[in-house]
């Protein structure tokens, strides 16, 4: 995927989500697109090798379900904010696939869930995102490390222009 308008969309999908601009940040946009860098190269592979996972952002089919139950009974608003990404017309496999804004959404739900509201405080640095993603997103029993992540990100996300 092509990083600007990844970022395009990312800034479309936080902004509906949370309207009041909590998640509208710099940081906030870092964390998914270094996670998506991670995951998949910025989408080069959105079915996992020999696995269950999909999506730029790698999600297992049962945390689909367990964030919209979970945000279904904690924060309907939200969810439906986020569902409004979803595309009813195709199917849900196409939706996990395929769906960019919509998977980016639930991507940010898991990260809200899987913290109990306190991502946002450990998005400074390039390290602090790194190790965020390693403990809930990854998990201690991925083979992903802080290393790995941070190494992608600045290979994916974090590039240098260079001028002649």
């Amino acid at each position: 995927m092509e990083r600007e308008s990844l970022r395009r969309t990312l800034r479309y999908v936080t902004r509906t989500l949370k309207p009041d601009g909590e998640w509208c940040t710099p940081r906030v946009h870092d964390l998914l697109m270094e996670t998506a860098a991670v995951e998949t190269a910025l989408g080069e592979i959105v079915r996992q090798k020999n696995g269950p996972a999909l999506s730029v952002w790698q999600i297992l089919g049962f945390n689909f379900e367990e964030i919209r139950e979970y945000f279904g009974k904690r924060d309907p608003e939200l969810l439906a904010r986020a569902m409004q990404f979803y595309n009813p017309n195709l199917s849900e496999e196409w939706n996990r696939v395929h769906n960019v804004p919509w998977t980016a959404a639930m991507s940010l739900l898991f990260y809200e869930k899987a913290s109990r509201g306190n991502f946002l405080s450990r998005l400074d640095t390039l390290d602090s995102r790194g190790r965020l993603w390693k403990q809930l997103y990854n998990t201690r029993l991925g083979k992903g490390t802080v290393k790995g992540y941070k190494q992608r990100a600045r290979e994916y996300v974090h590039v240098e222009v260079e001028t002649s």
